[in-house]
């Protein structure tokens, strides 16, 4: 029962009954949420694994001066892949198969197909997680195995992805008419380039594992490796990750819709971003990074302004939310403005960065701290944030209040923090010991803060809490002997 006082109202750009025909906002037979929870569960255990868990090792190491000898650079690799392709990459499509069915207003095609790429996805980056370090030690009888492993995962990763764009892409041909669809066509030319940027890129990362594994080069050579890290983070994971928010923003937060011009100006903006940076990376040329960086810095600021998350606006007259909804949605909603400022810091640098080298200033702002300002700051508190929103509906759970979300809020923006800010300071000059000690404990945090997320969702993400909710939704009881 509603809170007294509590008067719902109508949502901005909500189809009126009798303007559109009845099949245009049909959804269709769509599928249960446990054909993707099982691989939301495999995204939080590689992030906690070869993700976060590698880069706290590499943090604390570099911080304390450990050598790790053969196994650092490859090891950094695997970390960047890993968080990627086997965190954020696996979320987002994960999420991407509910959520863009819905969309479009028709049932996933090819449904058996997109959990195998799902697993094939994840299934290679855990294959080349373990197999790339183990190429360090060239002299040992694994090497022939991780010669094997780093193939056959770089192979699966580009398969599955093969897989899910092909069901995406057979789905989008089903449904009603698309001009029918407008939250999907304000963002559907930008989705597909990207997509096809995974796909592209995957596939490149591929040839480079059987590169590696036929030289028994236990890395990547280092401006391929970059190239692919950067096609990954602002081709794929960056723009995917803002153009579905773009859609959910009005709904979690009650802001205005972005209009579609603005929207596409600014992705053709970040993808003419892209091919530049990835042409400086293989180049090593100064000029197309300092446009790239210039583009990036347009994105990075525009984008959060024009979605108006970080200032807080609200629409006037928007009452949709309960007070018990507004309650549960405080803390994550916390993490996604956080996310949208950390985006905002990330333009900043990557416009500083892109002026000092168009300037020739000696003073170069680190790339690193460019790349984890939009991973672990953007990304990783996006990806929470809309998990905690997102996870209990699709649990078929009621939204609460979860106070342990307030350690994953502080120990998300300190890793972030702590992960940015000695970069940062080191290409200014400034070393203190204070700083070595936190960028060894940015890891730490990471860990913590996704720990403590994974901990609160998993049981959401457990398959019979699925099944027990759509059987109770639809009003069946549960067999005898077994516990609803």
């Amino acid at each position: 029962m509603a809170e007294p006082g509590w008067r719902p109202r109508l949502r901005w750009g909500t189809p009126l009954p009798g303007l559109l025909p009845a099949d245009a906002t049909a959804s269709g037979a769509q599928q249960p949420f446990r054909l993707v929870a099982p691989f939301l569960r495999l995204a939080f255990v590689i992030s906690l694994g070869a993700g976060f868990g590698a880069g706290a090792v590499l943090a604390i190491s570099q911080a304390w001066g450990v050598p790790l000898g053969a196994w650092w650079t490859a090891l950094v690799q695997v970390h960047g892949r890993a968080q990627l392709v086997g965190f954020v990459g696996l979320f987002i499509l994960a999420v991407g198969l509910r959520f863009l069915p819905r969309l479009r207003g028709a049932p996933l095609v090819s449904a058996r197909s997109a959990q195998y790429g799902l697993l094939a996805i994840g299934t290679g980056v855990l294959l080349q997680a373990f197999s790339q370090p183990l190429l360090a030690l060239a002299s040992t009888p694994a090497s022939g195995l991780a010669r094997v492993g780093l193939v056959l995962g770089g192979v699966l990763a580009w398969l599955g992805s093969t897989l899910i764009v092909a069901a995406l892409a057979r789905t989008l041909r089903h449904g009603p008419p698309l001009s029918w669809r407008g939250g999907l066509m304000s963002i559907l030319p930008f989705l597909i380039l990207r997509f096809a940027t995974l796909w592209l890129t995957l596939l490149a990362g591929a040839a480079l594992c059987v590169q590696a594994a036929l030289a028994f080069a236990p890395a990547f050579p280092a401006p391929t490796d970059r190239a692919l890290t950067d096609a990954l983070l602002f081709g794929f994971a960056l723009p995917v990750s803002a153009a579905v928010s773009v859609r959910l923003l009005p709904i979690t937060f009650g802001v205005e819709l972005v209009a579609p011009a603005p929207l596409l100006a600014l992705f053709a903006i970040l993808s003419s971003s892209v091919v530049l940076r990835v042409a400086g990376d293989l180049t090593g040329q100064d000029w197309p990074l300092a446009a790239a960086n210039l583009l990036m810095g347009l994105f990075g600021l525009g984008f959060p302004l024009l979605a108006s998350v970080p200032l807080g606006l609200r629409r006037p007259l928007r009452r949709a939310d309960s007070p018990a909804l507004a309650q549960a949605s405080r803390l994550p909603n916390a993490l996604i403005r956080s996310a949208y400022v950390w985006l905002l810091l990330a333009g900043a640098l990557a416009l500083i960065g892109g002026l000092s080298r168009l300037l020739g200033n000696p003073v170069r702002l680190s790339e690193d701290a460019l790349r984890h300002a939009v991973t672990t700051g953007y990304l990783t508190l996006l990806i929470l944030g809309m998990g905690a929103r997102l996870i209990p509906g699709f649990a078929r759970q009621r939204l609460r209040p979860v106070p342990q979300l307030r350690l994953v809020v502080v120990a998300g923006n300190l890793a972030a923090l702590f992960r940015v800010l000695p970069p940062l300071a080191a290409a200014l000059g400034v070393t203190a010991p204070a700083l070595a000690a936190a960028f060894g404990l940015s890891g730490l945090c990471a860990l913590l803060a996704v720990g403590r997320f994974t901990q609160n969702v998993w049981p959401m993400l457990a398959g019979e809490v699925g099944r027990d909710a759509e059987r109770n939704a639809a009003g069946v009881a549960a067999p005898r002997g077994q516990r609803p």
